[in-house]
């Protein structure tokens, strides 16, 4: 599955470099954004925000950079630790994302809907961001199709209009997966180096979580890189990482006012689920859960997805790999690997759908385009259209006529009418009645809290 010698798409060196290939990207990154924010805002006119769930904490915070600047922290940070009933919820020590929404509250004054345009241009920006990487490493035509799979992904839409944290995670998630691969496609450039170092520690201050991103870049060194250069690769990994975790780690502390105030919070938060009986209801369960998610949410994109990893992984053993999707198998099987111990929710992986769509790209092009062609380019592009709007169907169906808070398993499978109705649906969140019956509404409004 050697795209990068597929004659479908040209080298990044044999791209033009004129201003006419600046402005094409310009005008494909302005139309994609826009395509994404014409999805996204018209559903937020009947968006039901949870009060007494993760946004109100997130909007607390927002509310009080946005009064008091960046400073106030340590002294919120004080109150999250001090009162059990915070710490189900996610702490402020999270720096990254409240010096963000901080900016955002200067364009749009803090509110829930401010946090969920805020999460509406980091989606727009994650599907422009994936499209300029992957062109210059695939090609215009098989980027464009990646992009196009990512505006059409259930998931991201989902949670691209909630005031929750977990869009901008994911943006910054592909980011420094994007500039980690760059950093050691030419490991001696100083400047890719220090990218890399400076997106990936806001990537783990944006959410501890992505400091997991740090083991599947290490490994992916000796598996996906050349190795003339292996021990330059490896020591300029270290070296990168170290210094991100390094900068997290001053972030975190500055915010929570003090190494002990960080520490009980760091403690709290990963001592939460223990305490929290909702997580332990329905955030639990063995390590395919996060796969069972993913084939819920997008069946064809998955099954595509992990068809091009296997092929790659057997390619790999022939040194004939498609470096780019192999480096993002790499990626997805070690994440998919250190999320196994923590609680299970298709948010935390959400990241894991980035390389999914690659793979399904990669494999439609290489099924579908021999010999090239314009006939079988419209083909492919047909069935890419396809697959994107019936994830745009689904996320319409589960998210905004469903008004599904969290996509919990129990929920999807219930939307995909392979469960009865929940006996007490009302407790646990808004549920889709059924694929032929959505849009109906449950009676109550409150929604479960969740420990992220």
């Amino acid at each position: 599955m050697d795209s990068e010698t597929n004659t479908s798409d040209r080298s990044p060196s044999s791209e033009p470099h004129g201003l006419r290939h600046v402005a094409r990207a310009a005008g494909v990154s302005a139309a994609l954004a826009l395509g994404v924010c014409a999805l996204l805002v018209p559903t937020l006119a009947g968006m039901r925000y949870g009060y007494g769930t993760d946004e109100a904490y997130y909007l607390r915070y927002m509310e009080a950079v946005h009064e008091h600047g960046l400073a106030v922290l340590p002294r919120v940070t004080e109150e999250w630790n001090s009162g059990s009933e915070n710490w189900i919820y996610p702490p402020p020590t999270r720096i990254g994302l409240s010096a963000a929404t901080g900016l955002w509250s200067l364009v749009r004054p803090p509110s829930m809907r401010a946090l969920s345009e805020f999460s509406i241009a980091c989606t727009a920006a994650f599907v422009v961001l994936n499209y300029l990487c992957a062109r210059r490493v695939i090609g215009e035509f098989k980027a464009l199709l990646l992009a196009v799979l990512l505006i059409g992904n259930c998931l991201a839409l989902g949670l691209g209009r909630r005031a929750l944290s977990d869009a901008a995670n994911v943006l910054f998630q592909s980011a420094s997966i994007w500039s980690f691969y760059f950093a050691m496609q030419a490991p001696a450039k100083r400047g890719r180096r220090i990218l890399f170092t400076t997106v990936f520690a806001a990537t783990i201050l944006t959410k501890e979580i992505g400091a997991l991103l740090s083991l599947a870049f290490l490994a992916s060194v000796p598996v996906c890189f050349p190795r003339d250069e292996l021990w330059t690769r490896l020591r300029v990994a270290v070296g990168s990482i170290g210094a991100a975790v390094s900068l997290s780690i001053l972030g975190w502390v500055t915010a929570a006012g003090g190494v002990d105030p960080w520490l009980l919070a760091i403690s709290k938060l990963l001592g939460s689920p223990a305490t929290n009986e909702w997580a332990q209801a329905f955030c639990s369960g063995p390590w395919q859960r996060y796969v069972v998610d993913q084939f819920l949410l997008s069946p064809w994109t998955s099954a595509l997805g992990l068809l091009a990893f296997g092929a790659t992984l057997r390619e790999r053993a022939e040194e004939r790999a498609n470096t780019p999707l192999l480096y993002l198998t790499c990626v997805y099987v070690v994440q998919l690997t250190l999320l196994a111990p923590f609680m299970k929710n298709a948010r935390f992986g959400a990241i894991l759908e980035l390389p999914l769509r690659l793979g399904a790209v990669v494999f439609l092009v290489e099924l579908l385009l021999r010999p090239d062609n314009l006939r079988r380019r419209i083909a492919v592009a047909a069935v890419v259209l396809a697959v994107a709007f019936a994830q745009v169907r689904d996320f319409r169906a589960i998210f905004v006529e469903g008004q599904l808070y969290d996509p919990l398993t129990v929920h999807l499978v219930r939307h995909r009418e392979m469960s009865p109705p929940l006996k007490s649906q009302a407790e646990f969140g808004t549920l889709p009645e059924s694929g032929r019956a959505r849009g109906r509404r449950r009676a109550s409004n409150d929604m479960p809290p969740e420990d992220e």
